[in-house]
């Protein structure tokens, strides 16, 4: 049980400040972009400059977690959040190594955004017309039903965004975990698309999309628990 709980201090340094910055600057976005009539193009290209901000704000953190989760050798005891965030502070680059992979996170993160938005969004305008239309007379029944509504269509849009984005985060990973040892200088902006080949080179296009089973299994349930949370906090439900 321990072993599952592997990098949890690293995950929530990453994950507290990301979603602070990424939905309120989010709902921001979009409302100013409704306001400019974008019309459908608000929702996924809000998404995408949120998730740009955010990851640049939080891309030191992606990094270390990254890299406590990476496998260790039999008998060797896994890092922390804390020492891989002094062995990247050791390395020849310094801080800039807490920005490896920082582009490899954006293909992914900045799509995965785009997606998500543009599939939940529509869902979710329909449920919030649906609660204007009964103003003065929302229960915690109702409440209750709005918030399981939100969660199953975050839930939905999350997985399937989650599938089409996995060829990314392999490559993502790969980038990050291929810059560990001491003095290692952060990889140019081309081994990103070197690394997609290798991986294509050496087995097929399906090694692109190793791991999207347990990906989508954490980003459906995130994506649900996020929304729902993130809802409940701005106080316009009864429960």
């Amino acid at each position: 049980i321990v072993s599952l709980l592997r990098g949890t201090d690293a995950a929530l340094l990453m994950q507290v400040p990301a979603v602070a910055i990424y939905l309120p600057l989010y709902d921001a976005t979009l409302d100013a972009m409704r306001t400019a009539g974008t019309g459908a193009a608000a929702p996924p290209l809000s998404g995408a400059l949120a998730r740009t901000a955010a990851v640049l704000a939080t891309s030191p953190f992606e990094y270390v977690r990254t890299r406590v989760y990476a496998p260790v050798a039999d008998g060797q005891r896994p890092p922390t959040a804390w020492t891989e965030l002094r062995s990247a502070l050791a390395t020849r680059s310094g801080a800039r190594t807490l920005y490896t992979g920082a582009g490899a996170t954006l293909l992914r993160d900045v799509p995965f955004s785009f997606c998500y938005w543009g599939l939940f969004e529509p869902v979710r305008w329909r449920i919030s017309q649906a609660r204007r239309d009964r103003e003065g007379v929302s229960s915690a029944a109702a409440s209750a039903a709005d918030l399981s509504k939100y969660c199953t269509a975050a839930m939905a849009a999350g997985g399937i965004a989650a599938l089409i984005t996995t060829p990314l985060d392999v490559v993502k990973t790969r980038v990050q975990l291929g810059n560990s040892a001491p003095g290692a200088t952060a990889p140019p902006p081309r081994a990103l698309v070197a690394t997609a080949m290798e991986l294509v080179n050496s087995g097929g296009v399906r090694t692109l999309f190793a791991g999207w089973v347990p990906r989508v299994m954490r980003a459906s349930p995130a994506c649900g628990i996020t929304i729902a949370s993130y809802e409940l906090m701005l106080g316009d439900y009864i429960l």
